[in-house]
């Protein structure tokens, strides 16, 4: 886990050349920590060829910083080769260098730490396991789910210990005593009007932001991530597009 915690320390990107067509696309997420509070924050933007662009500031005072998720998207027409670097009050110190194909993303969560996802992957190659749902209705495509102590699935909820324990979505409808495969991670694309069904938004998921385990609907994810006292923050996953998301499930917080 990288953890900002000094009012001088930052996160930095840079390309090792100009771009041809387009600048790269970043998306972070992190959590200020206080003695008292726990804040989900976020941002996103462009890189600037090879001037440094911060993509993560540097945290208040009395306030550790901790980086969840950072993605950045190549989406140039042509390879490029992404640094991703520690300003420690202008002392510079190297993370990650990488050189990413045209559609290839640089994925960092606090739970895996760096890896390079290609956007064309199918959905054959998501990760996965067969679990049975004995809940006594249907659950639909898209749902987050969790095991719980009989080894069958049920709908995830970010408002409590057992429930919030997500292990990814179903892959398809599952009516009651039947079996299906759950997405532990790789990618799922639906449709639009499935993923609004989950989501709540209109049109489909929103490119690039992250999505959260629903404290109030089981099953559902949203852009925003729950802030309450006793309920659990916890990504689920980045959407590569209105119809795709990566599924990456986070480390649970209860705040």
């Amino acid at each position: 886990m990288q953890i900002l915690d000094t009012t001088t320390k930052s996160i930095e990107i840079l390309l090792g050349g100009a771009i041809t067509t387009n600048q790269l696309v970043y998306v972070t997420s992190y959590a200020d920590v206080t003695a008292s509070t726990f804040t989900p924050g976020s941002a996103d933007g462009l890189t600037n060829n090879t001037t440094p662009v911060t993509v993560i500031n540097s945290p208040a005072a009395s306030t550790q910083r901790m980086v969840k998720e950072m993605s950045i998207y190549n989406n140039d027409t042509v390879s490029a080769t992404v640094t991703v670097r520690l300003n420690d009050n202008s002392t510079m110190r190297i993370v990650y260098v990488v050189t990413l194909q045209a559609g290839e993303t640089l994925e960092y969560s606090d739970v895996k730490g760096f890896s390079i996802i290609n956007v064309t992957t199918s959905n054959a190659s998501a990760n996965g396991t067969t679990l049975l749902n004995s809940t006594g209705s249907t659950i639909v495509i898209g749902n987050a789910v969790y095991s719980n102590t009989s080894g069958t699935i049920a709908k995830a909820r970010a408002n409590a210990d057992a429930t919030s324990k997500v292990i990814g979505f179903v892959s398809a409808d599952v009516t009651t005593g039947n079996s299906v495969i759950i997405v532990t991670g790789g990618e799922l694309a639906l449709t639009t009007a499935q993923w609004d069904t989950i989501t709540g938004q209109v049109g489909g998921l929103t490119t690039n932001s992250y999505y959260y385990l629903n404290q109030t609907t089981a099953g559902k994810f949203t852009t925003i991530a729950p802030t309450a006292v006793g309920e659990y923050a916890i990504s689920v996953g980045q959407a590569m597009s209105t119809t795709k998301i990566a599924v990456r499930i986070g480390t649970r917080i209860l705040l």
